[in-house]
């Protein structure tokens, strides 16, 4: 679904900061909605310290502008991706199966 509001383009400072925290595939798995809010509450920050103080929130995850947020965070992107590769292929087991019962 796309936005009914204005886009906000990434700024290469906000690329580059999300790149260097390793943050870019957990950002850009968020909700179209919550990328382009999250660009604009960032970029609206008057102060250098408020900046990095909104790119923290959304490093730490499971939050959205200082809402709880039920989507996943960085570390469960990350253990989602890796848990599915270790799985047999003729059957997936949860993270607490898998001792082969």
């Amino acid at each position: 679904m796309a936005l009914t509001r204005d886009i906000i383009p990434m700024p290469d400072w906000i690329r580059s900061e999300l790149l260097s925290r390793g943050m870019l595939t957990a950002y850009e798995a968020r909700p179209e909605y919550q990328r382009n809010d999250y660009l604009g509450w960032i970029t609206r920050a008057k102060l250098e310290a408020t900046r990095r103080k909104r790119l923290d929130e959304l490093e730490r995850g499971g939050v959205y502008m200082r809402m709880v947020w039920r989507g996943l965070s960085p570390l469960a992107d990350a253990a989602a991706s890796i848990w599915p590769a270790a799985w047999p292929s003729d059957r997936a087991k949860s993270p607490a199966t898998m001792d082969g019962a």
